[in-house]
């Protein structure tokens, strides 16, 4: 099926083992909280030493390949999860895993401040993420600028073989039997029981090997509704991101996503779903795993996705998306 990810296209890449950036790019976190707990969890961690993988991707835009009729993966198997990642579905000899970042234009932007949206979470529930960043940034190699969008197109990142630290669970039971949810802009303001109901540091016979894809969807627009612009971006995100995963794995490829984009950045829920199940049909993923969708919505999407013919061009795709006339969904402020 490597005709169907000629789209993805690896314009670089980057290794860098634990120790060695521990020693040379630590993360520099702004937030107590989040400082305290890296400094925590760096001495539980100190004597592992993975190597992890990183590769940077960007759309082959080529006219006669965006016109040309590929079969879609019609059969892509969808599973739900009614809860967000806990990063429980590791690699195994026969399928290969990725849990999507739903990444700022900035790689890793705001990891070190108070911030506290999906993007910021993984990062500190696995710290080498920005200590990637930083030892990428030393390099000052413009193929490797630390961005997930580059002249209005995407550009989104694969980080392989990454460990868990940390665990996240942003709505945790009190003592008192109430439940607090604490992500976002309310991270910042959370008690300390909060924080340590919340915050779980592993251990190295607890902790995963995860990889990571960084994705940034387009941003909300004073438009109503989606232009061919927004959509070929957003395809082309979708398409760029998920192929590049199928190129890594070298076998069967599992997806596990969600809500993507459709928080902070406003994107149409619908829209989101659509264009993820598109995007996996071309670039024949086997699994996607949406975590906490909405199913009411989900099923909107997958009657339309359903309807498309078995072969498709992406610039047909991108047509077929521009019709549903798509508003755009109200940003959460997180």
């Amino acid at each position: 099926m490597e005709e169907l990810n000629q789209f993805a296209l690896c314009v670089g890449t980057f290794e860098g083992e634990e120790k060695w950036l521990l020693e040379h790019f630590p993360p520099q976190y702004i937030d107590e909280v989040k400082k305290e707990y890296f400094e925590k969890a760096q001495n539980v961690f100190s004597n592992q030493n993975n190597k992890i993988v990183a590769s940077k991707w960007q759309f082959n835009s080529i006219k006669n390949l965006e016109n040309l009729n590929l079969p879609l993966k019609k059969n892509l198997k969808i599973t739900f999860e009614d809860k967000y990642f806990d990063y429980s579905d590791e690699d195994n000899q026969n399928i290969s895993t990725y849990y999507m970042n739903f990444a700022d234009c900035y790689l890793f932007g705001f990891y070190d401040a108070s911030n506290f949206a999906q993007d910021e979470i993984q990062t500190l529930e696995m710290p080498m993420l920005p200590a990637m960043l930083l030892a990428i940034d030393s390099l000052n190699d413009k193929s490797l600028k630390t961005v997930t969008m580059e002249n209005k197109k995407p550009t989104p990142w694969i980080f392989e073989n990454v460990p868990q630290w940390i665990f996240v669970n942003t709505a945790p039971i009190l003592d008192d039997g109430s439940v607090v949810n604490f992500y976002g802009r309310a991270f910042k303001e959370a008690s300390r029981e909060i924080i340590e109901k919340g915050l779980t540091i592993l251990s190295p016979q607890t902790s995963r090997n995860v990889n990571i894809i960084a994705a940034r969807t387009p941003t909300q627009k004073k438009d109503d509704f989606y232009t061919e612009d927004d959509m070929t971006y957003f395809l082309s995100c979708a398409i760029t991101a998920f192929g590049g995963a199928v190129k890594q794995s070298k076998k069967a490829c599992r997806i596990h996503t969600g809500n993507w984009g459709a928080g902070a950045f406003g994107n149409n829920l619908e829209a989101s779903y659509l264009v993820q199940l598109i995007a996996g049909a071309i670039c024949a993923v086997d699994e996607l795993v949406f975590h906490k969708p909405n199913e009411k919505v989900f099923a909107e999407a997958n009657k339309k996705f359903d309807s498309l013919a078995d072969e498709i061009s992406f610039s047909k795709a991108v047509d077929f998306l521009v019709r549903q006339s798509y508003e755009w969904g109200v940003c959460d402020g997180n």
